[in-house]
């Protein structure tokens, strides 16, 4: 909270002031044997010569969970304007200017002017102060040169009452030096003048087309109003600011808090802020009479004509949290972005890296959970040294959706276990070491997953369960961790490898979209890791393609089903079962009915068939190499 700012009468100040009405007598010439006299009040005046001080004590604000301070010093050219109700309709105003120049290292200066008496139609009149000081009663308005200058105003009802509401300035130190509305009572000895109470908006607008806007700062007086007939009223001094190559603009108003209606912000191409303007874009910023005297950051996109709350990570400086609806953007270096139970969240340009330690991810789901991709943004989570958890977490029993923006130029999604110099074995979406994962689902977008070690691209980590995979849009391109030791590396999507038994039971369905996935060391493409399990997988005549590479040339091992020693599911594409021994090379083949891998019968069926030709209704099916199997949609 703002400490206040007290201004002390240094000097003297002389007042010469008409305190009574004069009156001049106008002898007027008539037919009438006794003239008539009439009356003509000359307006009121003061002459005011008054010094102001400033004390050796800062005003401070919260800003970004930090106290930012500000040091308020005159400035040569600053005025002081002087306002007083003095009966109904009946106004005492005027400017004072800086004499000189500031004293004392800008703490002191001597303010000089003339006040005047008007009437609520705005016209200079008489008044009566009796034997009253004129002042007693009247706010002083400081005034800094070149920022507030022209702001004050005359009022709605004439009563040229300062318009000092509102300020708005290209970033908050501006505000916070300059521009901050400092404010004092008569109290008949002179003005002792504090930092006014005051909110402070830190805008940034983002996804806008690039140009010039002008900005404003208006009020509705209801949420009814403002979503049925917009009636906003502008109380904002507004300045006009330019996009960045980034289509960005930032900006920062000081309004005086007030205990009624909705604060809206406003932005428009021409100027114009009338009602239903098509140049103008709006939102509710909330509600005025739950905003304290601090600074409130605003972060918002373009979404049609309105705007959408974002978060912006950058500077953030612990975990943070998503909640439904948040819309996010920025770096985040060392800490986890969290996104709560139950949220729909977008990311808009995100970069994650986590925090290195066992109990840590770069993006985590605390529950179920969609991710939208922006159009146009890239976005990557990185794993951090030691962690344990996904670079794109799935918590087990819960479900993540992946889904591409709205707009057609698809959002990319990053997710990087891979940590140099490591063992841990975590997938790029989905589980950790030892952490089992919940069901993924992804519908459009552009995502990339690389695991490490032993761990999928998309599915499970080390020794631990996967839930379903679901693929039915988007660009995916898998790559499971690329160890060859003895349990060998993870499916590109589905099965890690495991050290204990079997694991996984998970199924794969994709049904559309381009799919690329590609297995570590003796791990399949689409299936399981060594000796890992997974239920079954199926592959639709709705894609785009599929291609799968298994991560080393061997018999037991396939693109699309099981690694070394691993088992799997009944295999479906394009509506036909895939045995296991289709697809085969004759030296596989004969290799793994020695090696016991394949039965006599499937062997016997190999020999018939010669294994190496599959065909499908609707999908093309290459298999030139031992390694990559490549289904694509037929044309007509």
């Amino acid at each position: 909270m703002m400490r206040k700012l007290y201004f002390m009468l240094l000097a003297g100040f002389a007042l010469m002031a008409t305190v009574s009405c004069s009156e001049e007598i106008i002898d007027e010439v008539i037919e009438e044997p006794v003239p008539e006299v009439i009356t003509v009040k000359e307006p009121t005046k003061i002459h005011v010569s008054v010094g102001a001080g400033l004390p050796q004590t800062k005003s401070t604000v919260d800003y970004n969970s930090t106290t930012g301070q500000r040091t308020l010093k005159f400035t040569t050219g600053d005025k002081l304007y002087v306002y007083r109700e003095v009966a109904e309709d009946v106004n005492l105003a005027g400017e004072l200017t800086m004499v000189g120049e500031p004293t004392n290292e800008g703490m002191s200066a001597t303010f000089s002017g003339e006040l005047k008496v008007y009437n609520d139609a705005g016209t200079e009149t008489c008044y009566d102060f009796g034997a009253t000081d004129p002042l007693t009663g009247s706010t002083a308005y400081l005034l800094h040169a070149g920022i507030l200058e022209g702001l004050y105003t005359k009022g709605a009802d004439q009563s040229l009452k300062p318009v000092t509401e509102e300020m708005v300035a290209g970033d908050v130190a501006t505000l916070m030096t300059s521009a901050l509305v400092v404010t004092g009572q008569y109290s008949g000895t002179g003005y002792s003048l504090s930092a006014a109470s005051m909110p402070i908006m830190n805008c940034s607008i983002i996804g806008l087309a690039s140009g010039t806007y002008h900005v404003a700062l208006g009020y509705a007086n209801s949420e009814e109003d403002y979503n049925t007939d917009y009636v906003a009223e502008i109380t904002t001094y507004y300045q006009t600011f330019t996009t960045d190559d980034k289509g960005a603009v930032s900006f920062a108003f000081a309004t005086e808090w007030t205990d009624s209606g909705y604060y809206v912000l406003m932005l428009s191409t021409d100027g114009n802020f009338y009602q239903n303007s098509p140049d103008m874009l709006t939102c509710i910023i909330g509600q005025r009479s739950k905003f304290e005297t601090k600074v409130y950051n605003i972060n918002r996109m373009k979404s049609g004509s309105t705007f959408v709350k974002y978060v912006n990570l950058t500077g953030k400086t612990g975990d943070v949290t998503l909640n439904d609806g948040d819309i996010v953007n920025g770096t985040l270096s060392g800490h986890q972005l969290l996104i709560a139970d139950g949220a729909t969240v977008t990311l808009s340009g995100v970069s994650v890296t986590a925090p290195e330690g066992s109990n840590y991810g770069a993006i985590r789901c605390l529950g179920d959970a969609t991710i939208i991709l922006a159009d146009g943004t890239t976005n990557t989570a990185k794993s951090g040294y030691g962690n344990y958890y996904a670079a794109v977490s799935v918590p087990e029993n819960k479900t993540l959706t992946i889904n591409g923006g709205a707009l057609g130029t698809a959002g990319t999604l990053k997710a990087d276990a891979k940590v140099d110099g490591e063992s841990i074995c975590r997938a790029g979406i989905g589980g950790g070491q030892t952490i089992s994962c919940g069901k993924i689902t992804i519908t459009g977008g552009t995502v990339t997953a690389y695991g490490s070690n032993h761990a999928a691209g998309i599915g499970g980590g080390w020794d631990a369960y996967f839930d379903d995979i679901t693929i039915t849009g988007g660009t995916v391109t898998a790559t499971g961790g690329q160890n060859s030791d003895s349990n060998g590396g993870g499916a590109g999507i589905g099965c890690h490898a495991a050290a204990s038994g079997y694991v996984g039971n998970g199924s794969i369905t994709i049904s559309g979209g381009t799919v690329t996935a590609t297995g570590g060391g003796y791990a399949a493409g689409i299936g399981t890791g060594g000796h890992g399990k997974c239920g079954s997988i199926t592959i639709g005549s709705g894609i785009s393609s599929v291609t799968a590479t298994k991560g080393s040339y061997g018999y037991d091992i396939r693109c699309i089903g099981k690694g070394k020693q691993g088992t799997v599911g009944t295999v479906t594409i394009d509506g036909q079962m895939i045995y296991d021994w289709m697809g085969l090379d004759e030296a596989a083949a004969y290799d793994a009915h020695q090696a016991g891998y394949l039965s006599d019968d499937d062997y016997a069926n190999w020999l018939e068939t010669q294994g190496a030709v599959l065909t499908f209704s609707h999908l093309n099916f290459d298999a030139t190499s031992q390694t990559t199997w490549t289904l694509t949609k037929k044309t007509n």
